[in-house]
């Protein structure tokens, strides 16, 4: 079609290749593909095809501004547009004339399908279960472009609720299920915007130990508006009235009632329409009845739930104990499930602050500006030689800073920011912020030390950094003072060098320095360099079930597995399931934070484990590294080694190891864990598998109690049943759903396991009804072809989602390499990759690693979807915002 889009596309395309060694190298095919296999053909042209995978849970905007976009208006309730939830949603609204000023030709884009007459509104309808979370996220200047967020009754169009303000990032909780409208607004001049709903994070919460309280006590709240007959009496009146007495508490505040001993509880429940007690009727002796009964906390908990009931209370609890522990409050915690999945919490109990150890993160530099970098970063370096790569005017430099890996404002990765963050981003413990993320190793530093820039980076910038953080002479002429010993490589490509294994091989013996890499994205079995050389901890990856991840590359290599992420899937409906942490954004100078997937993001999970072993113990050697993973010392098996080496990364067992017993048993003491940490089917999943564990000492006693499904509406619509369990009932489970006796709506329900420790209950969600909009769609697509080197157009496709895919072929096609990228158009600026626009690359969006094209090449996949950043902080100086530019 008319729309060939290549001018600054094909610089972007180039530049955010920012993970090849060496931008001609990688030879591997994506998922599914059929690699270098030997073809029938004997030259050129060659075919180039396969399809992009839409990101769970995406759905797209029905009246957008791109005139090439299916269209259907959604302006009004009456045409309100259905979707599923959960979702992410990428749309666009705009007031009449409003539209962007930039385009490929320098001035203002012709006007699109909704520029003169205006989207002013975008309804939607679909039915959202309680405590659910509608985030919207703007992608334009929140002031001059301002969107705001409603939710309307789908009985009368009332408002019920609004979040309107001028940030970028407008959110609403619902308190009732039911069905709605959500409406994005308008208000001011136009923008993209990414609309999720879905539900709130559970984090690490929903897998602490059973919360210990003191038995036979009750914090209790009245009512403020109360009848004269309760109003009147006193704290200890009302306390007597139950059975109960009082220990501290005013009636106008928190009262703490009491019956503590075995006589005082029969009272209570007798008062309270309980009946006897059971403790009491097995006492016969009469002294007994006024001891503390340590086996009270059951009774405990009735008179709390009958205490609810009573008339004027507003509320009663229990009184929990509260101890002093290693979990973070930083705000997007929750949605950190993969430091949740290596059983960080519990092994941040054990760690301290102020720890000297240094972790080199040898990438595309870093924002140290970025407000989770405070006091985290120690002075790196910038190796990059070419000026040409290096995209800041010079070679060999003492700044760090990353510049951006694409010569296209606003397409930039800032990979190396996502992974330091990953390594060691501030958190609220050891006197850290609350904003943002947690890093694995927020007690110790980074060195940022800069190698990736337009086009990759060289074997031989590479070797140079690793010189420099051995504190040896290296080409750059400096020297840091001192050894970083633990070497974070979230990089890679096919092709060894000699040199660089020599390298590896003496800094590793002479220096006791640990290389951790990224084994690739390409779901090959083709070994990844550096990952693949003697002495170097090759890193798989796996999603939010403890399976390998799509894209992860496999094979003899495979030294151990970390969570990577997997954005085709939104297992537990908050999202989608890729690994948080802080990012860049340069169209407007902001820090914020958002997903990204692939083995390089696994890898800093291992590196950040390393470093706390080290913080704990300096002496560990790479050595100590390799005996720990060959006996499973560090590592949860998770069974074929080819997949994941040694196992999933296990910081509880890594950080004990270190210990050698001498901080005690705080960690190692058993408790039942289960990932994911929740369930949501939407309209179309039908099973899902749970992995049940013990997330303490594997050595310690802990079994499955039993395990059961509670439907909120009483319908037994989901099985629960073991798969593939050992004689503790720990293993793999499966959640099977059956919608063939439900009517339309959405139903909610809870899976508790108990154990001999804990209970673990997961919040499920469920959707029944129509799905004929549930598959997962992303929208209009443009699927490009080009060559990083001469930024020429080898092709364009353009495609809409069939059953969540998008097939795409390219025919006629020369040898040589090519980068291939995909997007949206939303807003119609001639621009693809906008913020708030779909987007996707091969073989994953942050790590493009460039095609060789020798021979056909078929079955290539990679993932589009929205990204939808959140957190957005410390705003600096506004420039374009735009991606990969179109004719």
């Amino acid at each position: 079609m008319g729309r060939e889009r290549w001018t600054d596309a094909l610089r972007s395309a180039a530049a955010l290749a920012a993970i090849a060694l060496a931008v001609g190298a990688a030879c591997s095919s994506g998922g599914g593909g059929d690699g270098n296999q030997p073809v029938l053909f004997e030259g050129p042209p060659w075919d180039v095809s396969g399809s992009m995978i839409a990101a769970a849970s995406s759905a797209i905007d029905s009246d957008t501004n791109d005139f090439f976009a299916p269209f259907a208006s959604n302006d009004s309730a009456a045409s309100a547009q259905e979707i599923p939830n959960p979702v992410s949603l990428g749309g666009h609204v705009n007031v009449p004339g409003a539209k962007p000023t930039d385009s490929p030709s320098g001035g203002p884009p012709p006007d699109g399908r909704t520029t003169g007459p205006g989207d002013v509104a975008d309804w939607f309808r679909l039915s959202i279960a309680a405590n659910q979370i509608i985030r919207l996220v703007i992608a334009e200047d929140g002031t001059t472009n301002n969107l705001d967020l409603e939710l309307r009754s789908v009985v009368d169009e009332s408002l019920i609720a609004e979040s309107a303000t001028n940030s970028r990032t407008e959110e609403l909780t619902v308190l009732t299920t039911d069905e709605y409208y959500v409406v994005v607004v308008a208000t001011s001049g136009f923008s993209n915007y990414n609309l999720t709903i879905g539900n709130a994070p559970t984090g690490a919460s929903q897998l602490a130990r059973e919360p210990e309280f003191v038995p036979g006590e009750a914090i209790v709240v009245y009512e403020d508006d109360l009848a004269p007959a309760i109003g009147t009496k006193s704290a200890a009146e009302r306390a007597a009235g139950f059975g109960m007495r009082l220990v501290a508490g005013a009636p106008d505040g928190p009262m703490l009632f009491s019956a503590r001993t075995v006589s005082e509880r029969a009272k209570a429940f007798r008062a309270l329409g309980l009946g006897d007690a059971p403790s009491h009727a097995v006492k016969s002796d009469a002294s007994a009845t006024d001891a503390v009964d340590a086996t009270s906390a059951e009774e405990t908990v009735q008179m709390v739930e009958a205490l609810r009931s009573q008339p004027g209370v507003r509320s009663a609890d229990l009184n929990y104990l509260r101890q002093p522990t290693a979990t973070p409050t930083d705000a997007l915690y929750p949605f950190q499930w993969h430091l949740d999945q290596i059983n960080l919490p519990q092994a941040w109990d054990v760690i301290v602050d102020g720890s000297t150890e240094v972790v080199a993160v040898v990438d595309s530099g870093i924002k140290a500006g970025h407000p989770d970098f405070s006091g985290q970063l120690v002075a790196g370096y910038d190796f990059i030689s070419n000026v040409d790569i290096a995209n800041d005017g010079d070679g060999c430099d003492a700044d760090p800073d990353d510049p951006g890996d694409s010569t296209s404002p606003g397409a930039s990765s800032y990979h190396g920011t996502h992974v330091a963050g990953t390594v060691a981003a501030r958190t609220s413990l050891g006197g850290g912020n609350s904003d943002g993320v947690a890093g694995v190793a927020w007690n110790v530093s980074v060195q940022p030390l800069r190698v990736l820039g337009v086009g990759g980076g060289t074997d031989f910038d590479i070797m140079q950094a690793l010189l420099y953080a051995a504190n040896r002479p290296n080409a750059c002429g400096v020297t840091p003072g001192s050894v970083s010993r633990i070497i974070n490589l979230s990089l890679g490509g096919p092709g060894s060098s000699q040199a660089f294994q020599d390298l590896i091989t003496d800094l590793r013996n002479v220096e006791g320095m640990i290389f951790i890499a990224a084994a690739g994205n390409e779901n090959s079995s083709q070994p990844s360099f550096p990952a693949a050389y003697d002495g170097v901890v090759s890193v798989s990856a796996v999603g939010p079930t403890k399976t390998r991840a799509p894209y992860s590359n496999f094979g003899s290599t495979i030294d151990v597995t970390a969570p990577g992420g997997d954005m085709t899937r939104d297992v537990d409906g908050d999202g989608p399931d890729g690994v948080m942490s802080t990012l860049y954004d340069e169209s407007d100078g902001s820090f914020f934070y958002d997903f990204y997937q692939g083995t390089s993001m696994a890898t800093p999970h291992v590196a950040g484990v390393v470093a706390l072993m080290r913080s704990i113990e300096p002496a560990i050697t790479p050595f100590d590294i390799d005996n720990a993973l060959n006996g499973g010392d560090i590592t949860e098996d998770l069974g074929n080694p080819t997949l994941y080496g040694a196992g999933l990364i296990d910081a509880v067992k890594a950080v004990n190891l270190a210990a050698g017993g001498d901080l005690g048993s705080t960690v190692l003491d058993p408790f039942l864990r289960v990932d994911p940490d929740g369930l949501s089917y939407g309209f179309l999943a039908d099973v899902f598998q749970l992995s049940v564990a013990n997330g303490g000492n594997d050595a310690a006693a802990l079994s499955i109690v039993s395990f059961s499904f509670t439907s909120d509406d009483g319908a037994p619509w989901l099985t629960l049943a073991p798969v593939n369990v050992d004689g503790d009932g720990l293993g793999t489970y499966s959640a099977t759903v059956d919608r063939s006796a439900l009517a339309d709506g959405i139903y909610t329900g809870t899976i508790e396991f108990v154990s001999t420790e804990n209970t673990v209950n997961l919040p499920v969600l469920l959707n029944v009804g129509d799905p004929i909009d549930a598959t997962a769609n992303a929208g209009h697509h443009f699927v490009l072809l080009v060559d990083p080197f001469t930024f020429a157009s080898a092709g364009q496709n353009e495609v809409d989602a069939t059953g969540g895919q998008y097939p795409f072929a390219f025919s006629g096609i020369e040898d040589g390499s090519y980068v291939l990228i995909a997007g949206t158009d939303s807003d119609g600026d001639f621009f693809i990759c906008d913020p708030g626009e779909a987007c996707g690359a091969f073989p994953t969006r942050d790590t493009i690693v460039p095609l060789e094209v020798a021979d056909d090449r078929r079955g290539l996949e990679f993932v589009t979807g929205f990204s939808g950043g959140v957190g957005t902080a410390n705003a600096g100086e506004s420039s374009p915002r735009r991606g990969f530019a179109r004719d």
